[in-house]
């Protein structure tokens, strides 16, 4: 086992990204919420040809790899509120944990980088290299998609 976390945490290799969460309400509609502070991420443009299992290699540079200790969210992923990292656990008068009958969803996060968002594709968990650590392919969208404000 490695442990990366001087390396994805140093100004050399790392930087502050800018993250959206986007959390499904009634409807269909979702809100956006940015993420503060700015996790940090190591981030590499281009994708693993290997991830990419496709006949034609020209949307590779459409894609970014981003490793962080920050847990981004893939399209659907789904959390109960006691599970979710932002949520706080209710509990009763007994200090019993509440669990919330009512599952929370996400739409994929959007990432920018450069200028450009960025949406979570694909989600590996590295936590071999690191508590917590994740490597996202995130692939380019238009601001138009990104549904932002």
């Amino acid at each position: 086992m490695i442990d990366v976390d001087d390396i994805v945490s140093d100004p050399d290799f790392a930087e502050p990204i800018q993250v959206f969460r986007r959390q499904y309400t009634n409807g269909g509609a979702y809100d956006i919420n940015a993420i503060s502070p700015q996790p940090w991420a190591a981030v590499q443009s281009g994708v693993n040809k290997d991830l990419l299992r496709a006949t034609d290699y020209a949307m590779t540079d459409k894609f970014i790899t981003v490793y962080s200790q920050f847990n981004l969210y893939p399209e659907g992923a789904t959390f109960n509120q006691d599970q979710s990292p932002e949520a706080m656990a209710e509990t009763d008068a007994y200090g019993n944990q509440i669990f919330s009958s009512n599952p929370m969803k996400y739409k994929a996060d959007i990432v920018f980088w450069h200028g450009d968002p960025y949406e979570v594709f694909s989600l590996q968990d590295w936590t071999d290299y690191g508590t917590g650590y994740v490597c996202a392919v995130c692939r380019k969208i238009t601001m138009g998609e990104a549904g932002l404000p």
